[in-house]
């Protein structure tokens, strides 16, 4: 039986060195890495949520004088309004909201302006 001591066999020190170095130290670089932007898009995904609860979504249909009712589905809300053509529907798309018309209902998809409605 051959007996390999790491502490006296300089050859066998060589090769756990090697191995370690080769195998477990990118290992543990690629988990810092992976960790590191992990954090990064979490703050990207708060800040983004920060940004866009401040918008005050409601001047979109013409404000308050205009707006019938509103009725929140998880992440759909549906808003009537009085008058459609005072709706901004270009602003409610350039912030992401997915919308759909049918008469004085305004159909609308954004999680984001359903947690606000939810809020407000």
């Amino acid at each position: 039986m051959i007996h390999l001591n790491l502490a006296t066999d300089p050859q066998m020190r060589l090769v756990f060195f090697i191995v370690f170095f080769c195998c477990f130290i990118p290992i543990f670089v690629l988990v810092i890495v992976t960790f590191i932007k992990f954090l990064l898009k979490q703050k990207k995904r708060i800040v983004q949520s920060k940004k866009n609860t401040n918008i005050e979504y409601l001047e979109f249909f013409g404000g308050n004088d205009n707006i019938i009712s509103v009725d929140k589905n998880l992440s759909r809300v549906t808003i009537v309004v009085k008058d459609v053509d005072l709706v901004n529907l270009e602003g409610l798309k350039s912030e992401g909201i997915g919308v759909m018309i049918t008469g004085n209902t305004i159909k609308c998809s954004s999680q984001t302006f359903a947690n606000q409605i939810k809020n407000d």
